[in-house]
């Protein structure tokens, strides 16, 4: 029997089971600075979305998981088990030269790009399950 990549856990958040990580089923219903997405993150922790207080913004790699080899009916890159209103989301990964730009994934072009950290994007959060 071959088991799904994706579960809807049905409480918010959806499990990879490639990649062993559960994801936010939403993310953010605003766009947000990088220092904003960070604090989100963090009330994700303290209200523990799902039970759980170890969210974390992914890693850009992370992010790149989601991407589709194809654009899905929703009109993105994404899976249709996740919400496409956060089309373009922060990740953790820094630039690496220049420290006002945060590496982030645009699922309406499927590919990575960095962002001015004072730019606005959605986040979605991650956890190692």
């Amino acid at each position: 029997m071959i088991k799904e990549r994706l579960h809807n856990n049905c409480n918010g958040t959806i499990t990879d089971f490639v990649t062993g990580l559960m994801w936010q089923k939403s993310g953010s219903c605003e766009k947000l600075n990088f220092k904003q997405a960070e604090a989100y993150v963090q009330g994700l922790n303290c209200r523990e979305l799902a039970g759980y207080s170890d969210w974390r913004m992914p890693t850009v790699d992370e992010l790149k998981s989601l991407i589709t080899k194809d654009k899905q009916a929703n009109g993105i890159f994404i899976d249709p088990s996740f919400d496409s209103k956060q089309e373009s989301c922060w990740s953790s990964s820094r630039h690496a030269d220049d420290i006002l730009y945060g590496w982030g994934v645009n699922f309406s072009y499927g590919d990575d790009n960095y962002y001015y950290k004072s730019g606005i994007y959605y986040v979605r959060a991650v956890r190692n399950v």
